[in-house]
């Protein structure tokens, strides 16, 4: 008879480390082949419902019938799940056979069922599937079919198997209570147990556990008794030759002297044989547990025992070896003298322990606990050990190799017999894994003394006491009190420092940390010191295990923020940089480690010193759920830029080493967990995704510099690292001292678990350190070391005595050159930099005008000063220390000067040479002409040698950004007459050290400021510097005084245009610099020079001191802030521009920032011509005591000599017409009717003072259609503008006889419009009369029509834009204007987010478009007359009157100027696309559908049996479509929506953009009843409203009349407000719907027909609202598997749904769902990144079209 094949037993979960064993079995006939059969586990859990996780084809079944798995490793997972076996399986892993999540399969891959069974974690909403019996509680760990084969399709046929997997070969024979063996392959056995008799709830080792061993609690002297006759044997024939006892269970008797006592825990005591036997293998030692109530021997008696021997293995014990004990029956003293046991000598002087931890050529795993191999005690450590169990030993001069931690220390003998590092550590190899380690074991029933705390390096002498076993480890329990000798080691700080040049990066694990947790405080404040103070506050710190908020508290918070904004503050606290952070939130409970934590890694980084190139993101998240990187943090990628370079750096945390086994366990090799392919997420797979990610970022720039770093949770020599050696990247780690090679200590040996990697370019830039803060630390705060690494971000970089050499830095180019290193023959352009570190040598180096020399390792000092030894060798020191440059050639002293760099070093500035400010007249052979219009050739007076021509003119210009603060840059003023003989005859600006001719030698102007009649600028916006360039230096005629030309001395480079003297003079050859008389920089003579210019000052009163600042200045005004220290009484201050005063201002207004009322603002009357140089001071009037930052140079615009044309009679006629008079544009038509072909010029006047001269010979098409000449335009784009202060009277003449072009245009100030004008506007038109009237009625219009199209070219910017493509044209200089985007919404009302749903999702459009760089506008074309601002959105402008009458005017007025237009709703898109499509053809038109309306009225007529709506609902489908095919994108919130529409219109571009839906607070405890909300003009709503009342609220009341109904929402009918009753509360429209939400437990949205996403549906669930739904209220959301049970179809399901919900104490689950689905779904990210793809697909096809 054939049997049912069934599933017979499985373990899911065994309590075991690293979930091992686990298998499912199958029962059936036996030995048959059932390869037709497949054993399939289908997922349950949450959003991952259906889903195939494992697939297992059955095989040939052994002869009692049974088939198992192979056993499987953590793979089996421990959730919801059910277990089918099925026929003829077609499917596979992965496969999804519930789509919908619904706990129904949707596809079946088989052909027939034979058995099921299910097991439930309890979540809400987990499915299991076939209508199988579903086992709950903690049997779905693992369980058996009792009796064997049982099958009654009940649970009751199930029994729970032993989780610690008793029954299983080294786990056990005795089951926990309640549970039954463990028997894969073999009948299940129902034997009841209760527990293990005569047990003993010790054990020995590590964690506080003691020494002892199993065995009755009956023993003592004397006591029990024993039926069975015991085997009189030795210790060493009870131990036996291998691996475990060959008398396991026997009774024995056994005689040895006591060698220890244990008094506490597990009591008993050692015995070891004072002969041993012939045979040397098998320990001559073991442990006698006597029991609680026993009496003990003493040492050095000599005992016999009987007793039952065991092989002894721990509760907790996972794959260890068993350690031979015998319980004790009874003992007895043979009355030998005391013998006192010689221990044996492991070290030197005794046995050497082999170096092989065990056999090193083993094939295949395999199980000690079952080997029947002997001991091989001198081949590897494994069994030399074992051969000493329970003997006594003694090592020598043992040394800590790890801190003590639960009263265990690990030690190496013979003070490390030479392999420990500096910092005391025992360094694993990948040859040696240092077996000389062995862990002492402080048992306060056995040592003597209080319990030792020990760290690396200290030493504690020589130590005697008993080896025993614990849980894979050998430990020594001292019989000895042991002494510590401490060895102090000061933390190590880094010697690698960050500078100008170089990136200073870090990697820390920190350990599982969460700073709002009080008991951290102290660590949070050692965490910070050691970044601070010991890493040198990293530029770019890579931190992992940072926790979330909540801490290990398992609540769904996934975010980091506050717990690092702590770290931040800790940080910066302690004296480090306020570092920025960046990280990527997790997914709850997926990324491993401690529970609840969501540990993730995080960069933080110093926005002071770098910048994050692009936001961070996380690779391999597709890999999250099941793959690669499962129960693993994310690797975490971030792009960094310092220095004008950048670095990739990647973050990982990889999988842990968590469930390997034990060196010396059974299993052997040992299992590296992770650290092989037999799991999906191994270390070598991580390692494989992580290298190509880095190859794909090296082919793109194979000089990337690109650099992995943090936890790898391997060593270098590990399989997972050698993948990233194989691909060519270097582990930076082997760049560094190998002594200092390690970031982790387990259990002695000192390994690295955490690396840096990097590519070839970021490994050739680094130099790298590992600190060692923590391991090997009693106080560590983290059980990793942090590692820093240094990278030169430079072009070029000289180390190790390399050369850097016949290189030329480019504007923007660095250089470093380090200790020993040189360089040479190096030319340093203007805006370069070449670092010099000390010990480095530099010669032959060319410095240009703006270059920079930076000596890092020469500490700043403001008595730093440079000197010339000889023209061509510089010195530097800072009175301590000296660095020596040699140059190229000849410098000038004055050449140099002195600043700190940015990490207190000193940098070298070359700057100096002498120049003319533009405006500056220099006399020529015509007359005084501009410096900056001269050309080359033209012919300049000099003071001694006639007329000479200029040769080269230099050209300069500094940013006042660059310049302010730089004496070396800022010009010096010689007022007028300064230098006396009323010279120079007008101001006259020169650089600082442009040399002026004063009694027959040459003094540089900064050594003649007095303060008075010559002034150094103190700020400026910008200056413009010019020099001249003779055949030899010569003395020329500047603004009527005496002063030099240009000789270039090596400075010609420091000019914008000095390549353009190589091309002008190719072959001219460089000759040393002569000057054209002495220049005097000290001395009687420059004394005499000064006391004569400056002038006799008078004797002025003394006053108090003046604080202040002038802050800005522009040509328009000037603020600022001035007091005077101890008073409130403000001061008055004076404006000065040029010595001329310009007015008084009060400084009284307030200034928070300062704390008082002391700021001023001065507008300046008329404003200040762009024209001219302005020297503004601003004094105090008292005593014209000034403020700091004056004076204040605004340099003046270049400009042309003209003069004004005097008006006179016509000589001919002249047609015209000026059409265009503002500020900054004059344009118009002129020709002269008697020669038309002869092009017109005028001249611009303003005030009587000419502005421009132009020739009309511009495109006039309009005029030409008229019969006038086609060449007649002009258009004049006037420099700088008009002031906008002061009224200007405009005329246009002709230049050959001033005739007028019409009348004079004139422009009032911009505040002319003032009341009083304003009240005789008003009484001119009240006094119009009915002949008046039309006239008055049509000027006002016209300027009406002015001011609105006037105001729209202003808002749309084509008048800017215009603007500045005519200036562009013609070649003149334009501002850089950031380009501007802009976006139309057009709607058909304002928005109100309290309103509806559509309202929400504009608004959250509008918020994500200027999320993107959009300037928003927003018109609704129902509701011009509003134009309000909108309160969420205040940037957002609102068109509508009085500036624009229609949708239809503005997109006229505004034509051709948005980039997008977005058209909500479908009569917006039928009534305005045609019209978007002419006015604004450039523009992006967005169709945002909302919902799809004809599917809600075909819906509607269904329900409600309407057919005429079935009509209405086909016509608004060819609308809706229409206005689809006619948009560039179409916008809707639903994926079904979305899919509908891509099916039926393939050809349009569909996307689905959510709306943001804000965070809500969570339920409380009091809420009652259920709510609806809603529109209820909105037809859906209506008929929701209804059927909620009339048909669900019935049923509800039916089972629970105490639950209430409320119906809220806007536009609420009378027919529903009738609806109102004792239990149905009608509100209405809510002001505050939060305050709504949160006094009700659910809410409803019973829709019977709609379309779209339901906004009340995500307000309630992310308000913390549980809402129950219909399928069509949940269309479009892929909600979870959690809230897939608040779906129900019709009214009984969805009463019953509602009255369970409601009466459920605890929603806190589901309401977690909600949350978290909505934050996720409809977050403003989402809805930025849909609407991003919507606008990026545009500008995609643009580029393609280009």
């Amino acid at each position: 008879m054939t049997s049912k094949l069934l599933i017979n037993e499985f373990m899911f979960n065994p309590s075991v480390s690293g979930d091992p064993d686990e298998f499912i079995e199958v029962k059936g006939d036996a030995s048959t082949d059932y390869s037709a059969w497949s054993l399939i586990v289908v997922d349950g859990d949450g959003t991952a419902a259906g889903k195939i996780d494992n697939v297992f084809t059955v095989g040939v079944t052994n002869s009692d019938g049974y088939w198992v798995t192979p056993f499987q490793t953590n793979a089996l997972q421990n959730g919801t799940q059910t277990v089918l076996l099925v026929k003829d399986f077609t499917g596979k892993a992965g496969d999804d056979l519930d789509t919908a999540n619904a706990g129904t399969f949707t596809s079946t891959p088989w052909s027939e069922i034979g058995d099921t069974i299910a097991v439930s974690d309890g979540g809400k909403g987990d499915p299991t599937y076939a209508g199988t019996p579903v086992l709950t509680g903690s049997i779905i760990n693992g369980a058996s079919r009792i009796p064997d084969g049982t099958d009654t399709d009940s649970t009751s046929d199930w029994v729970a198997d032993d989780p610690s997997l008793a029954g299983i070969d080294g786990y056990g024979t005795v089951a926990a209570a309640g549970t039954v063996l463990v028997t894969p392959g073999a009948a299940n056995d129902g034997t009841p147990s209760g527990g293990s008799t005569g047990g003993d709830t010790g054990g020995s080792g590590s964690g506080g556990s003691d020494t002892g061993g199993s065995g009755s609690d009956t023993g003592g002297s004397g006591t029990g008794s024993d039926t069975t006759t015991p085997q009189d044997l030795t210790i060493q024939q009870i131990n036996g030759t291998g691996y475990y006892s060959p008398y396991a269970n026997a009774s024995v008797m056994t005689t040895g002297v006591v060698t220890a006592v244990d008094t506490n825990g597990s009591i008993g005591f050692w015995i070891q044989q004072s002969n041993p036997d012939k045979n040397t293998v098998g320990s001559s030692g073991i442990f006698i547990y006597a029991g609680k109530t026993a009496t003990l021997p003493t040492v050095g008696e000599t005992v016999s025992v009987t007793g039952t021997v065991t092989n002894y293995s721990g509760t907790s014990w996972s794959k260890s070896l068993t350690l031979p004990e015998i319980n004790l029956v009874s003992y007895t003293d043979t009355g030998a003298a005391y013998v006192n046991t010689t221990p044996v000598v492991v070290g030197q002087g005794g046995l050497t322990v082999p170096a092989a931890s065990y056999l090193g050529d083993l094939t295949q795993a395999i199980n000690l606990n079952t080997s029947t191999a002997s001991l091989s005690p001198d081949t590897n450590a494994l069994d030399f050990y074992r051969n000493l169990i329970g003997q006594v030993i003694t090592i020598h001069d043992a040394v800590a190799v790890g801190a003590t931690a639960s009263n265990a220390t690990w030690v190496v003998p013979d003070n490390g017999n030479g392999l420990l590092t500096p910092t005391g550590a025992l360094q694993e190899t990948a040859d040696s894994v240092n077996t000389q380690r062995i862990e002492l074991y402080y048992d306060s029933g056995v040592t003597p003394g209080s319990a030792i705390s020990a760290e690396v390096g200290d030493k504690l002498g020589d130590i005697t006491g008993v080896l025993t076993y614990y849980n894979g480890v050998y430990e020594l329990v001292p019989t000895t009190q042991v002494t510590v000798l401490h060895t102090d080691t000061p933390a190590p700080v880094t010697s690698l420092h960050k500078d100008d040049q170089n990136l200073l990066v870090s990697d820390y694990n920190i350990e599982n940390f969460n700073a709002l947790d009080p008991a951290n405080a102290d660590r949070l404040k050692q965490v910070a010191q050691i970044i601070v103070s010991n890493l040198d506050s990293p530029d770019v710190l890579a931190l992992q295990e940072i926790q979330d908020d909540s801490g290990t508290t398992n609540d769904g918070t996934v975010s980091a923020s506050q717990n690092l904004a702590a770290i931040v503050k800790a940080i910066a606290d302690a004296g480090g940089p306020t570092y920025s952070w960046a990280e990527v939130d997790p997914t709850n409970n997926a990324s491993g480690g401690v529970s609840g934590g969501n540990i993730r890694s995080v960069f933080l980084y110093n926005p002071e010193r770098v910048s994050l190139a692009a936001p961070v993101t996380t690779i391999g998240d597709e890999e999250l759920a099941s793959g690669t990187f499962k129960n693993t943090r994310l690797p975490l990628v971030g792009t960094f830029e310092f220095n004008g370079q950048t670095v990739t750096l990647v973050n990982v945390h990889l999988s842990s080493q968590a469930g390997s086994s034990e060196l010396y366990g059974a299993t052997q090799p040992p299992v590296n967990h992770g650290g092989t392919t037999d799991t999906v997420n191994n270390r070598i797979a991580q390692a494989q995704y992580i290298t190509n990610y880095v190859n794909g970022l090296l082919t793109s720039d194979p000089t990337a510099k690109v650099g992995i770093l943090g936890d790898f949770n391997d060593t270098e020599w590990s399989d997972a690292q050698q993948v990233y050696a194989n691909a060519g990247l270097t582990d930076m780690s082997n760049t560094e001292d190998p002594s200092n090679r390690y970031t982790y200590i387990f259990e002695g040996n000192a390994e690295s678990l955490d690396h840096t990697i990097g590519s070839a370019d970021f490994a050739s830039a680094g130099k790298f350190e590992t600190i060692h803060v923590n391991t090997g630390s009693l106080t560590g705060e983290s059980d990793h070391d942090p590692s820093v690494t240094l990278l030169a971000m430079t072009d070029y970089n000289a180390t190790n005595g390399a050369a850097l050499s016949d290189i030329a830095l480019a504007s923007g180019k660095t250089a470093a050159v380090h200790s020993g290193s040189t360089a040479s023959n190096i030319s340093v352009g203007n805006g370069s930099r070449l670092a010099l570190y000390s010990g480095s040598t530099a010669s032959n180096i060319a410095l240009a005008s703006g270059a920079k020399i930076d000596l890092p390792e020469l500490a700043w000092s403001s008595n730093a000063t440079t000197t010339l030894t000889d023209p061509s060798t510089l010195q530097i020191t800072n009175g301590t220390s000296t660095y020596t440059i040699g140059l190229d050639g000849a410098y000038d002293a004055d050449f140099f000067s002195l600043a700190s760099d940015s990490s207190g070093g000193t940098m070298l500035l070359a700057e100096g040479t002498p120049c003319y400010c533009r405006g500056t007249l220099i006399l020529t052979d015509r007359r005084e002409v501009p410096v900056e219009s001269l050309q080359i050739g033209d012919l300049v007076q000099t003071a001694t040698n006639g007329l000479r021509p200029i040769r080269w003119i230099g050209r300069r210009s500094y940013s006042g950004t660059f310049a302010n603060g730089n004496r070396d840059i800022m010009p010096v003023i010689f007022r007028r007459g300064s230098l006396g003989k009323d010279l120079p005859h007008q101001d006259l600006s020169v650089s600082p050290l442009h040399a002026m001719y004063l009694d027959g030698v040459l003094v540089p102007a900064v050594l003649l400021v007095n303060g008075n009649t010559i002034l150094q600028a103190e700020r400026m916006d910008e200056v413009a510097y010019f020099h001249i360039e003779l055949e030899h230096h010569d003395i020329i005629i500047a603004n009527g005084t005496q002063s030099e030309t240009f000789v270039d001395d090596g400075s010609r480079g420091m000019f914008h245009n000095a390549g353009e003297y190589d091309v002008l003079y190719p072959d001219a050859s460089p000759v040393a610099a002569r000057y054209c008389a002495p220049r005097v920089e000290e001395g009687a003579q420059l004394e005499a020079i000064r006391s004569r210019l400056n002038p006799a000052r008078r004797k002025t009163t003394t006053f108090t001191p003046l604080e202040g600042y002038l802050d800005a200045a522009t040509h328009t005004h000037v603020r600022g802030w001035a007091r005077i220290p101890g008073s409130a009484k403000p001061v008055r201050l004076q404006i000065v521009d040029n010595g001329v005063v310009l007015g008084e201002v009060l400084a009284n207004q307030s200034r928070a920032d300062l704390g008082g009322d002391c700021g001023f603002r001065f507008d300046i009357p008329g404003g200040l011509s762009p024209l001219e140089r302005h020297v503004l001071e601003v004094r105090r009037v008292d005593d014209h005591a000034p403020l700091a930052h004056v004076p204040w140079m605004m340099d003046q615009t270049e400009q042309k000599l003209r003069q004004a044309i005097v008006a006179s009679a016509p000589v001919t006629p002249m047609d015209g017409c000026v059409d265009i008079v503002t500020r900054s544009r004059i344009s118009g038509w002129v020709c002269n009717p008697a020669t038309p072909d002869q092009a017109v010029i005028l001249q611009i006047v303003d005030n009587g003072v000419p502005l421009a001269s132009v020739v009309a010979n511009g495109r006039r098409p309009d005029v030409a259609r008229t019969g006038r000449p086609m060449l007649c335009g002009f258009d004049v784009l006037l420099p700088g503008g008009l002031s906008p202060l002061t009224r200007h009277v405009l005329e246009i003449r002709r230049t050959c006889d001033g005739a007028l072009l019409g009348e004079p245009q004139i422009i009032e100030p911009a505040d002319t419009f003032d009341a009083d004008m304003a009240q005789g506007i008003a009484r001119a038109v009240a006094a119009a009369d009915e002949q008046t009237s039309d006239q008055v009625l049509s000027f006002l219009l016209a300027q009406v029509e002015k001011l609105r199209q006037a105001r729209a070219d202003s808002k749309s910017g084509s008048a800017q834009a215009a603007l500045g493509a005519a200036r562009r044209r013609r070649g003149m200089a334009t501002p850089d204007t950031v380009q501007r985007r802009r976006a139309l919404v057009i709607d058909g009302q304002h928005p109100m987010a309290n309103r509806d749903a559509g309202s929400q999702a504009v608004l959250s459009h509008m918020a994500a478009l200027e999320a993107l760089g959009y300037e928003v506008s927003f018109i609704a074309a129902d509701q011009m007359d509003t134009a309000s601002m909108l309160e969420s959105l205040p940037n957002v402008s609102v068109l509508g009157h009085p500036f624009f009458t229609s949708v239809e005017d503005m997109l006229r007025r505004q034509a051709n100027s948005f980039d997008v237009v977005y058209l909500h709703r479908e009569d917006i898109a039928t009534r305005y696309m045609a019209l978007v499509r002419r006015n604004q053809r450039k523009a992006r038109v967005l169709y945002s559908v909302a919902d799809l309306h004809f599917l809600r009225l075909a819906r509607q007529a269904a329900v409600q049996g309407r057919p005429e709506l079935m009509a209405q609902a086909n016509q608004m489908r060819i609308a809706e479509y229409r206005a689809a095919l006619q948009a560039d994108a179409v916008l809707t919130h639903s994926e079904t929506e979305a899919d509908q529409l891509r099916r039926d219109l393939p050809q349009a571009s569909v996307h689905v953009v959510p709306w943001a839906i804000p965070a809500q607070t969570g339920p409380s405890v009091d809420r009652s009843g259920v709510v609806f909300v809603g529109n209820y003009a909105h037809a859906p709503n209506a008929d929701a409203a209804r059927w909620l009342v009339e048909e669900i609220m019935p049923a509800v009341w039916a089972a629970d009349p105490t639950i209430c109904c409320t119906l809220v929402g806007a536009e609420m009918p009378e027919s529903l407000q009738a609806l109102a009753s004792e239990r149905v509360r009608v509100l209405g429209h809510a002001q505050d719907l939060g305050a709504v939400l949160a006094a009700h437990r659910l809410s409803v949205a019973p829709l019977r027909f709609g379309a779209g996403i339901k906004g009340k549906v995500i307000e309630s669930l992310a308000s913390g609202l549980p809402c129950v739904m219909t399928p069509v209220a949940a269309e479009g959301l892929a909600l979870p598997g959690d809230l897939q049970d608040l779906v129900q179809a019709d009214a009984v399901t969805l009463a019953d749904r509602i009255v369970a919900l409601h009466n459920t104490a605890d929603l806190s689950g589901l309401v977690a769902a909600g949350q978290a689905y909505a934050s996720t779904a409809f977050s403003t990210d989402a809805v930025t990144t849909a609407l991003a793809q919507a606008v990026k697909c545009h500008q995609l096809e643009l580029k393609t079209a280009i």
